[in-house]
């Protein structure tokens, strides 16, 4: 019985799998920003691209144009996707809307998460980068 590899083995870092799974993990592109006061949020998670039943709602304490760091009192399970709604970014007439994916656990809250937006509206990106970061 041989132990390791005869020779050498190409690794690849895997960020997203396709097909009807369609799920994919964005590095980010800044660093995210400590907010001087904490947005709040409003969230759901999606169940096969339906809305979840329960609306829940936490806090925006780390932000960058990619993704976001959300405090919240309820657990979320990794690569869930949330849908988002962030009052203090507005789109138009109403809240700002987006989804995200779960992608780490916060490393400032127990039950808080790390998220890397999937998609949101290009205002929304230049109000994030005008205002927050």
């Amino acid at each position: 019985m041989h132990q390791g590899a005869r020779q050498p083995l190409r690794v690849w870092e895997v960020t997203g799998i396709g097909g009807v799974h369609g799920r994919f993990v964005q590095p980010p592109s800044s660093p995210m920003t400590l907010l001087a006061a904490p947005l709040p949020v409003r969230y759901a998670v999606l169940d096969d691209k339906d809305v979840g039943r329960h609306v829940l709602e936490g806090r925006v304490v780390r932000l960058a144009e990619t993704g976001a760091e959300i405090q919240s009192s309820v657990p979320v399970p990794l690569l869930s996707t949330l849908k988002l709604w962030m009052p203090a970014i507005a789109v138009g007439a109403g809240p700002g809307e987006l989804a995200a994916t779960v992608v780490d656990a916060s490393p400032t809250s127990g039950s808080g998460v790390i998220v890397r937006f999937t998609a949101l509206a290009p205002a929304m990106v230049q109000d994030i980068r005008g205002r927050f970061v």
